[in-house]
């Protein structure tokens, strides 16, 4: 699953993406991201389970731990003031699930409808 952030006003994503990547590694969690112009990629969200020497070996999330990692990034945006479309595309779900519009988060999960 891949997290796409579409910002809708000029910002500095790799600020943004500095500060998700702190707030991610702080829980455990690696991510691969892809920055262009005004759109922000977060692909293969994991989470570290054993440090091998200097290798990181990572799993798949459960469920919970992207209710977690969702948070997270919302929590960043949040308090960057930042207005955006952000949304994922798991398997199963057809089309995007909409985690953000605009400075508005989703805040019901879990068969709830957003708000």
């Amino acid at each position: 699953m891949a997290y796409t952030i579409n910002l809708k006003e000029d910002l500095i994503a790799g600020h943004l993406v500095s500060e998700m990547i702190i707030r991610l590694s702080e829980q455990g969690y690696c991510a691969e991201w892809l920055i262009k112009e005004r759109t922000i990629v977060i692909r293969a969200v994991r989470k570290v389970s054993v440090l091998i020497g200097n290798k990181r070996v990572a799993r798949h999330l459960t469920l919970d731990e992207w209710t977690v990692v969702n948070n997270l990034v919302q929590d960043v945006l949040d308090r960057e003031s930042v207005d955006a479309d952000v949304w994922s595309t798991p398997a199963h779900v057809k089309g995007r699930l909409w985690l953000r519009k605009g400075t508005c988060r989703r805040v019901q999960w879990h068969g709830d409808k957003p708000s």
